[in-house]
């Protein structure tokens, strides 16, 4: 399993991240909206699971282990972020 639950506040992917993973990650956010996900091991993530913290808006710890997340998905992820989530319920900080 690619995505593991760290503790109650911390989601970790790593390796390289299937499509069947992605909905593992929306279930593990869904259940802690404030959560972090660290990706510094991730190497690879299918566009599902990228589809997942785009909507999520979730803060990532990185930078992922893969160059093509760090030079061309990581900065979208972030901007998305920054804007508001359409990611059900209530985001960190928000009112």
């Amino acid at each position: 399993m690619t995505v593991k639950l760290v503790d109650e506040d911390n989601v970790e992917l790593s390796g390289s991240c299937p499509p069947e993973d992605a909905e593992v990650l929306f279930q593990r956010l869904l259940e802690n909206r404030s959560a972090t996900v660290d990706w510094t091991k991730c190497e690879q993530a299918h566009t599902a699971v990228i589809q997942v913290l785009l909507v999520s808006g979730c803060e990532l710890k990185g930078p992922p282990a893969a160059s093509f997340l760090k030079e061309y998905v990581e900065a979208a992820l972030r901007r998305a972020r920054d804007r508001n989530s359409t990611f059900p319920g209530p985001r960190r900080g928000a009112k």
